[in-house]
Order: structure tokens, then C-alpha cells, then sequence
């Protein structure tokens, strides 16, 4: 018996692209000496670039789409399936290590891609 909706998915946000685009950044960078250490090389890094944005962004889809019944058992089976023994995340050092705004004023001066 087939229990899910037929219906179209609803569409991905700007917003839900725009996160994404952050949260696949910082993990980058966190990955970054890792993959410099030689555990990836470049064409390696890219696919796991990809699919850690395509992952990131299918999390952010699922969980603000909850209304939706497919997105709502997708969430759950996540959070079903998440290793009991998973460490509490924790800030990276990349920004606990930012003491002073000052150094990113100039951060303001630039504007969104395509601007």
C-alpha cells in the first residue's frame, strides 16, 4: 500500500540555498586541513563538497517542510537513525577565536554575488 502523497514537492527556497551556502562553507573549511593533510586530494574533496551540500540542503529542505508527510518520516528516520554514541557538537575555533569585529568591518563594503 502506497501511504505517501503523489503530490509535488514543494519548491526549495532562496533562503534554504543561501543557509545552505554557509553551512557547506564552514564545513569546507573545517575539512580543509584534513584534505591538506593528504587524506583527499582535490577531485576528491569536490565530490565530498557536493554531496555534503546536497546532504545540508536536503536536512534544511525536510525539516521546514515537516507539514509534508515524505519530509516529516524523512526527519524522523534521521533522527532515529543518529548513533547514540554522537558527540554534542561543538563551535569550531574559527569563530570562537574571532575576539574583535573590527578585523570583518570591511566585510560590509561588499555585496551579494551578482550585485
Amino acid at each position: 500500500m502506497d501511504t505517501f502523497d503523489h503530490k509535488p514537492w514543494p519548491s526549495v527556497s532562496e533562503e534554504e540555498i543561501a543557509v545552505t551556502d554557509v553551512v557547506a562553507m564552514a564545513v569546507r573549511s573545517a575539512m580543509e586541513d584534513f584534505r591538506s593533510a593528504g587524506n583527499l586530494n582535490h577531485g576528491q574533496m569536490a565530490t565530498v563538497n557536493r554531496t555534503i551540500r546536497n546532504a545540508i540542503l536536503t536536512a534544511l529542505y525536510a525539516v521546514g517542510n515537516c507539514d509534508d508527510r515524505r519530509c516529516r518520516a524523512f526527519v524522523t528516520f534521521l533522527q532515529l537513525a543518529k548513533p547514540g554514541n554522537w558527540e554534542r557538537p561543538e563551535l569550531l575555533d574559527s569563530l570562537k577565536g574571532i575576539t574583535d569585529g573590527m578585523a570583518f568591518d570591511r566585510l560590509d563594503e561588499f555585496h551579494e554575488p551578482g550585485e
